[in-house]
């Protein structure tokens, strides 16, 4: 199921970036086959819910069972994955003077941001500082690692909607800490960064699911014992 889904995520992250960039792979289509860099987290996310549904349905396994169990480790995956982020220094944050503030070393990709806006020299040798961003979604994440293990061990609700109860909150803190990230080249549509955009849709889809979920149920539960259908 692991590896289903491992390989699923590769593919969605990679398929999501060059959606992203469709001009600069047409313009120069050797970027395909570039193997560093180029990814993007909510194709690893997409992604990796497909891989991983398709193998529950190829193998007749209980989807909302591991689903549940998928949720409560997702935000440990977030928190490790976003520490890779800040030692990097890609998606940072946007000036602060906050003083919990974090400046990075010439050649990080918030150097390079600063001097193309005009903000600090060439040879100086840290950027301005930023808020880090990648440690408050990395704090997020644990936060929900924490709250989902223990939603999970207590079974307060059926099947499958702890899964779209954790896309629900990580969608609503992805779509506030968006506001403190200063990587303009992520993309905006609109208003909204594409993190905002897709945190929406995330939202959006959950709800739906929770509610049909729901409907489905309380349908269920007015029909007749003997009139019910098998599942």
């Amino acid at each position: 199921m692991i590896v289903w889904a491992f390989i699923t995520a590769i593919i969605g992250a990679r398929l999501f970036f060059v959606l992203q960039h469709i001009p600069d792979f047409i313009q120069n289509p050797a970027l395909l086959l570039k193997l560093n860099g180029g990814t993007v987290s909510f194709g690893v996310y997409m992604g990796g819910i497909f891989g991983f549904v398709l193998y529950n349905k190829y193998y007749g396994l209980p989807i909302g069972r591991y689903l549940d169990i998928a949720a409560s480790i997702m935000g440990l995956a977030i928190a490790i994955g976003r520490i890779g982020c800040f030692l990097v220094g890609d998606d940072f944050g946007t000036l602060t003077n906050v003083p919990w503030a974090v400046r990075f070393p010439q050649n990080s990709f918030s150097f390079r941001c600063h001097v193309q806006q005009g903000l600090i020299e060439p040879d100086a040798l840290f950027d301005l500082p930023v808020h880090p961003v990648q440690l408050y979604e990395s704090m997020s994440g644990l936060f929900l690692f924490i709250l989902f293990s223990m939603l999970l061990k207590r079974q307060l609700f059926k099947p499958g909607v702890l899964f779209f109860m954790f896309w629900i909150c990580y969608s609503v803190s992805r779509f506030l800490i968006e506001f403190y990230r200063g990587d303009a080249d992520r993309g905006f549509i609109g208003p909204f960064s594409t993190g905002q955009l897709m945190s929406l849709i995330f939202i959006f889809i959950s709800i739906i699911c929770l509610y049909s979920f729901y409907n489905l149920k309380l349908k269920l539960e007015s029909i007749p014992e003997n009139k019910k259908p098998n599942t």
